[in-house]
């Protein structure tokens, strides 16, 4: 982020020498890769500050795309108050609001733990006649996670009826939900379906992980654990401290 920042200053001195009718000006994709970076970060009070100035430059500077990306960064900052806001002043703004805006919703209503609301914006979603991909979906059955496996189950029979094709990062979201319901048996079978389609990933051998760590039951969790090392992924530094957490649940209990 700060590295995009100085860049767009240097854009802005350079211009400021340059012949008038070469003077380098921000475009749009230059506001919208700030306020990404700013989004990537979860950094919220960045982004907006960055979409402002798209404001002030000019119409065309303040596009779907930088809504998008303010959207993005107020749902990765868990701030669902925040993305409403930006999507009614979007629509009132007559800037086109397309699925990624509507994911973000979704995203930002699951993070802050109002799986209702997610349900509501998808609806919301189908009312403006978007047609939801498999990345909505995904984030819609993850939103479930605080709400009910069963939910989240059907959301997915919902995508599979409209013809959307379950990938890794949706399989990846079910396993999420059932370890978060502490359905390990759930979460299991699904990795089994998975594996027949994918090659499970760090993100999959990490859920697994966790859920393990969550009950305690290191015995599982390490298992998971080398299994993924067969597989040839390496452990990131995350599911190292995963796999210390099952160890000292494990241990608490056994004191216990």
């Amino acid at each position: 982020l700060l590295a995009a920042e100085k860049w767009y200053q240097e854009l802005k001195r350079s211009g400021a020498k340059a012949n008038p009718t070469t003077v380098p000006k921000a475009v749009p994709a230059t506001f919208v890769t700030l306020i990404d970076a700013a989004a990537q970060q979860g950094n919220l009070s960045v982004a907006e500050r960055w979409f402002r100035r798209a404001q002030r430059a000019g119409r065309d500077k303040c596009n779907y795309k930088a809504l998008g990306a303010l959207t993005n960064a107020a749902a990765n900052a868990a701030d669902l108050e925040a993305c409403e806001k930006w999507f009614c002043w979007g629509k009132q703004a007559g800037i086109e609001c397309r699925v990624e805006v509507y994911t973000n919703l979704i995203k930002a209503a699951g993070k802050s733990g109002a799986p209702q609301r997610a349900e509501h914006w998808f609806q919301e979603a189908l009312s403006a006649g978007i047609e939801p991909n498999v990345a909505m979906y995904t984030t819609l059955i993850s939103a479930m996670k605080t709400l009910s496996l069963d939910v989240a189950e059907s959301w997915a029979e919902h995508a599979m009826q409209h013809d959307i094709i379950p990938n890794i990062e949706m399989y990846n979201a079910l396993i999420d939900v059932c370890t978060r319901q502490g359905d390990m048996a759930r979460a299991e079978a699904y990795f089994s379906a998975l594996s027949t389609q994918f090659q499970p990933n760090v993100v999959t051998f990490g859920t697994l992980i966790n859920g393990a760590a969550e009950k305690g039951d290191f015995k599982s969790a390490e298992q998971w654990f080398l299994q993924m090392q067969d597989s040839g992924i390496p452990a990131t530094t995350r599911v190292w401290n995963t796999l210390l957490k099952a160890l000292t649940k494990a241990d608490d209990l056994v004191r216990g």
